[in-house]
């Protein structure tokens, strides 16, 4: 298993990408250095980072505020795009108010976990 702090400034390097509208804008439609998508940034969260895994294996090293917005953006992040959409469309997913509440949940939580603070 990969060690807290490493996996952490995975997570945070992702969600940082999650949560920026300007590098959406520039990575999804090549105009920028980046090249990326709504589904690279899932596969980057859930495949690449093991978000789920990781709030639940380091539970004991997060505080009660970074596990809830965690497990927050996760939650948002499903209902928005279901383990059964094949494709997210960036021109649609950028101009959509349920991906600015994505966004919005991803400043939360990159928020928290730069914060630190106590664990349990």
């Amino acid at each position: 298993m990969m060690d807290f702090e490493t996996w952490k400034n995975m997570i945070i390097d992702v969600v940082n990408q999650i949560s920026d509208l300007e590098y959406q804008r520039s990575s999804w439609f090549g105009k920028g250095e980046s090249v990326s998508s709504p589904d690279e940034l899932y596969n980057g969260l859930f495949d690449d980072s093991r978000i789920e895994e990781f709030l639940e294996a380091h539970a004991k090293h997060l505080t009660d505020d970074q596990r809830r917005t965690g497990l927050e953006l996760v939650r948002k992040m499903n209902q928005y795009a279901p383990a059964n959409v094949k494709y997210l469309d960036p021109a649609t997913v950028i101009e959509d108010p349920r991906w600015d509440g994505v966004r919005q949940s991803a400043k939360s939580f990159v928020s928290a976990l730069k914060a630190g603070g106590q664990t349990r």
